[in-house]
Order: structure tokens, then sequence, then C-alpha cells
């Protein structure tokens, strides 16, 4: 009796915690579309930078959706990060660490913490919301830094934005994927 109540909870322990760990996040591998808002909530500069730098974050700005062909959506955000570490401006070399946890097949959170030049820190934590053909991610990021620029301004910026981004399957790659 003893044996089979043994076998038969261990059993359910694997049952269970195959239920628990997917071996995918439920996401389906293909061209997918994606719109973000991006919303400076919180500034903290010296004055007259606050407008300048308002002015210069919606420049950027677009309202056109972004397609990326993708088959590993934690590969894809692994890349992400890489590529950001490698678009170095003239003056500021970014370092990014990154943490990303798996929740379920449908929840993945991620922390970003980067190292901007000497002066400046960035930390980055979301979490993506996946639904087969379809995802979500809700985000804040919180901006620090020390700088003096070439008009000779110089001061500490803090600045938390919040970011919403929704994400469709538009079909099919055509190309090598970008993953």
């Amino acid at each position: 009796m003893r044996v089979v109540t043994s076998k038969a909870a261990l059993l359910g322990l694997i049952i269970a915690s195959t239920n628990l760990y997917a071996e995918d996040y439920n996401f389906k591998p293909g061209l997918w579309e994606f719109t973000s808002i991006d919303e400076i909530i919180e500034i903290d500069a010296p004055p007259g930078m606050e407008k300048l730098i308002r002015m210069s974050y919606e420049s950027e700005s677009s309202d056109d959706p972004e397609v990326e062909c993708i088959n590993d959506f934690e590969h894809y955000i692994r890349n992400q990060i890489q590529n950001a570490d490698e678009d170095e401006d003239e003056h500021e070399k970014v370092v990014c660490n990154q943490n990303i946890k798996r929740i379920s097949a449908n929840k993945m959170e991620s922390e970003i913490s980067c190292a901007i030049g000497q002066n400046g820190t960035s930390l980055w934590v979301a979490e993506t919301n996946f639904n087969g053909e379809s995802l979500t991610i809700m985000g804040e990021e919180l901006v620090e830094s020390n700088f003096n620029n070439e008009l000779g301004v110089s001061g500490h910026l803090k600045m938390k934005i919040k970011t919403s981004e929704n994400g469709r399957y538009i079909g099919s790659c055509k190309s090598e994927p970008n993953e």
C-alpha cells in the first residue's frame, strides 16, 4: 500500500510539474506587428530642460507599427538588449544586464538595468502577457543621469517612462527571422 501511494504521489508530482512548466510560451512564431505608447510620467530636470526633453522624446515617438519576424520571443528580447549594448553613440557606452523570468506559458517578467556612460543608469521592469496570436507588454523605465552637454549645461536628470506595447501575429515570415 505504501509503495502504491508513493508511486501515485510521484506520478501526480510529475504531471503537475509538466503542467506548471510548458515548454514554450503561448506565442505563435512568425511575422509580428508591434505598436507602442510611451509616456513620460515623471521628470526632474534643470529649468528649461524638461520642455526640451519632452519635445525631443515626442519627436522620436512614432505611430508607425514595427514589424518583426520572431521565432523565439525570449531570444528576441535578449537580442534587442544586446543590440542596445552595441548601439553606442560617440559620447556614451551602454552596458545592460538582464533578468528574464518565466512565470508561465502566458507570462514573462523582465528587468533590464543599464549603465549609460559613466554617469547614468536605466532600469526597465516589464511584464509580457502572451495569448497565442497577440501579446501585451506593460513596463516602466527609470532613467537617472548627471550630465554636462556641449552647450555647457550641467545638472541631474531623473525621468520615469511608462510603456504600453501591443503585438499581433500577421503571418509567416518571408525571410530569415530576427528571433
